[in-house]
């Protein structure tokens, strides 16, 4: 019997579960449009949609193997997870994983995806290779958000409902720590350089830090109100984090896990991307309709972007410095120039659209 969420799990599950991921292959991005059931392929050169795949009940996440060229596609409501050849946009085998699949990411050393599955309390490992499920990993209550650590070769999971953190050994798929954060983890980042893992907790207002070689907290950063989404700016080591409820972003220091800046952004932001080319983050701002871009090293607003209805998804194609804006409310992509931060097409899609994927070699 399918276990109740509560209303804050269900929002929480819709808006945080609007993430994004970047991956690079044959200059393609892909959509997942939660409504209509499909996920759309967008040719990065070109902004025009190539192929519409039907998948499974509300796709909700996706992630790409470079390995093997697949892109993996959760799909929340029929508990499985679609694989889709990246080079010719068919689909391979759909796999049953747990109840409620929300959050994906792929282990590039081991060669496997790891599926969260926010019903059942446990996390799926696919093997990249022959799209078997080779383990099923218990975690905590409502798994929502998974992230990958390569240098420890860790796979962390946020558990929103018991406010701990899963830490998986990437090798054996067992469970080597659990790490109490704040209420409603929600958002995960990892930061290379100084290995640490960042944890945004949604109702405690603050973000947890783990350092990834003893996954223990080693600070608590406040400041924050409603935390929903987390990026790294690799090249200034800064962290950023959106702030649902007071519409700003804080910029936290990756070296002394200070807050060193707090941005005015839109209404109700909800998702981020890094451009390292320009070194700017964008902002999509749900409420107001639009995307807020940040110098990186000024942590100056430097241009506000009207896009279509509620933005809930941002990707970036590093080949042609392109960032593209699913609008959940407008069923439509918006794609931004890189250095114009000029909105240069729009691009109709799927019912709903709530992921994307860039595929660029």
């Amino acid at each position: 019997m399918k276990k109740k969420l509560s209303i804050l799990s269900i929002f929480l599950l819709i808006i945080l579960g609007c993430k994004l991921v970047r991956n690079p292959k044959n200059n393609k991005v892909y959509c997942a449009n939660s409504g209509s059931n499909n996920v759309m392929v967008i040719d990065g050169a070109t902004n025009q949609v190539i192929a519409t795949i039907p998948v499974g009940d509300d796709p909700c996440a996706l992630v790409w193997n470079s390995t093997n060229n697949k892109v993996y596609c959760a799909n929340r409501g029929s508990d499985n997870v679609t694989v889709i050849d990246g080079a010719t946009n068919q689909i391979i085998t759909t796999i049953p994983v747990g109840d409620a699949p929300g959050a994906l990411v792929w282990n590039s050393k081991n060669n496997k995806v790891y599926c969260a599955n926010e019903v059942s309390d446990n996390v799926t490992v696919i093997d990249g290779a022959t799209n078997q499920v080779i383990a099923t990993i218990p975690v905590g209550n409502v798994p929502g958000a998974l992230v990958w650590n390569s240098k420890n070769n860790k796979v962390y999971c946020a558990n929103s409902r018991d406010s701990t953190v899963s830490v998986i050994d990437g090798a054996t798929n067992q469970v080597i720590a659990t790490i109490p954060v704040g209420d409603n983890p929600g958002a995960l980042v990892w930061n290379s350089k100084n290995n640490k893992v960042y944890c945004a907790n949604y109702e405690n207002n603050n973000v947890s830090v783990i350092d990834g070689a003893t996954n223990q907290v080693i600070a608590t950063i406040p400041g924050v109100s409603v935390p929903g989404a987390l990026v790294w700016n690799s090249k200034n080591n800064k962290v950023y984090c959106a702030n649902d409820e007071i519409n700003n972003v804080t910029v936290i220091d990756g070296a002394t896990n200070q807050v060193i800046a707090t941005i005015p952004v839109g209404n109700v932001p909800g998702a981020l991307v890094w451009n390292s080319k320009n070194n700017k983050v964008y902002c999509a701002n749900g409420e107001s309709d639009n995307v807020t871009v940040i110098d990186g090293a000024t942590n100056q607003v430097i241009a506000t972007i009207p896009v279509g209805s509620y933005p809930s998804a941002l990707v970036w194609n590093s080949k042609n410095n392109k960032v593209y804006c699913a609008n959940r409310g407008s069923d439509n992509v918006s794609v931004i120039d890189g250095a114009t931060n000029q909105v240069i097409a729009t691009i109709q899609v799927g019912d709903g659209p709530c992921a994307l994927l860039e595929l660029n070699e």
